[in-house]
């Protein structure tokens, strides 16, 4: 089911439960610029989650556009720019741009998409299994605040941490690589996540869910579009320790 929330829906699937319709359907609810995409992924696994993923991302996009009658291929969703390179997900409907921000995450079997319409905002989603953590992942990955905090924890909670990483890159970045050591997740008084993306601090700015869905651990980020550009300094301490561990 939908989980709106002040302009924002998520939607978990199955590629067993979409499987079906997106065969039914073949290739024709994509626009020719998506075929292209698509024709650049050779293993089919890969293929499988993306289609998976932009069939249901159109579904919700409709949904939270109020764009019930707009057919799927008059949807465009292009996650590369014209050089080829990776870029967050651009959204068309007829030729035109939407405001409207989409963030989609898979794992080997499921897919996980996030959607606002509400204006400055942009959306981060990541879904991943939990699963073992070797201490060189934490070592390589993780500063070494992170790396204290998790020390006596269970692997699910350093996931957790990692798909927070994740998500929370893909509603900051503005064109810079994912750096997961420029990342720093904390855990707030309230019981809720914190996080300092590249020396900003995003507790004023934005928000961080953490849930689970069939085994799973899911993450949305919600921010103020403008954090991408105007990063905000945190205190001395974590200045310091983001210019030690970079």
């Amino acid at each position: 089911m939908p989980v709106p929330a002040n302009g924002r829906i998520e939607r978990f699937a199955q590629f067993d439960e979409l499987r079906s319709a997106c065969e039914l359907c073949g290739s024709a609810w994509l626009s020719v610029a998506e075929k292209r995409e698509l024709d650049l992924l050779r293993d089919g696994s890969r293929r499988e989650a993306w289609l998976c993923g932009r069939w249901l991302s159109k579904h919700l996009i409709r949904e939270a556009c109020v764009l019930p009658a707009t057919k799927l291929e008059l949807i465009e969703i292009l996650s590369r720019d014209a050089e080829g390179r990776g870029m967050r997900p651009a959204v068309t409907v007829s030729g035109e741009p939407i405001s409207a921000s989409l963030s989609i995450s898979h794992s080997t079997h499921a897919v996980l998409v996030g959607v606002t319409t509400q204006p400055g905002i942009s959306i981060g989603v990541d879904l991943t299994i939990p699963e073992t953590v070797k201490p060189g992942f934490l070592r390589m990955w993780f500063t070494e605040a992170e790396q204290e905090r998790l020390k006596s924890a269970d692997s699910r909670l350093a996931m957790t941490y990692w798909a927070i990483k994740e998500a929370v890159y893909k509603a900051c970045q503005n064109g810079e690589s994912f750096a997961p050591r420029k990342i720093e997740v904390f855990d707030s008084v309230e019981g809720r996540f914190g996080c300092y993306y590249r020396g900003t601090d995003l507790r004023d700015v934005g928000d961080i869910q953490e849930r689970e869905f069939d085994g799973h651990i899911a993450v949305v980020a919600t921010m103020l579009e403008a954090v991408a550009v105007d990063r905000r300094q945190t205190n001395d301490l974590h200045r310091t320790e983001f210019c030690e561990t970079c």
